[in-house]
């Protein structure tokens, strides 16, 4: 049937395209864990959202033009990508910083990534809601996966 071949013509193509892409999805998940891991997880929201805002703008913008369906599936590791380069950026950033820190322990002098006026403190509790929070809106997440 010829519909079928267009079909699956169409799915072998995709599949190159996010196929060799792959190790971007990769490293965001790497990135995801570590920002949980050392107690950011609002990182974790930044670079979903920025993911997945980058695809869905993408995929529009990009059916527009001549690349057409192809276009939207470019979009997808374009998001991943730019994800990739926040977290990644952020990271080197909060290094240097702690580098940055270090030293200014031992010479006396305060730092540029955290000088000492303007710091805000925050309170105790207003972790343990952010936590609260997001623990809640991943287990109604999760319960609704487990309905599927």
């Amino acid at each position: 049937d010829p519909a079928e071949t267009a079909i699956l013509a169409a799915g072998v193509h995709y599949l190159h395209i996010e196929g060799a892409f792959y190790p971007l999805i990769g490293i965001l998940f790497l990135l995801y864990g570590y920002y949980r891991a050392v107690n950011q997880p609002q990182m974790s929201v930044v670079l979903t959202i920025a993911s997945l805002g980058t695809r869905v703008a993408l995929a529009y913008l990009l059916s527009a033009t001549p690349l057409g369906v192809t276009g939207i599936w470019l979009s997808v590791p374009i998001g991943w990508a730019l994800a990739d380069a926040i977290g990644i950026g952020y990271y080197l950033k909060r290094s240097a910083c702690k580098n940055d820190e270090a030293t200014s322990k031992s010479t006396g002098q305060s730092t540029r990534c955290r000088p000492e006026t303007n710091q805000k403190r925050m309170h105790p509790l207003t972790g343990s809601i952010r936590f609260f929070i997001e623990h809640q809106i991943f287990s109604a997440s999760m319960a609704c996966c487990r309905c599927w």
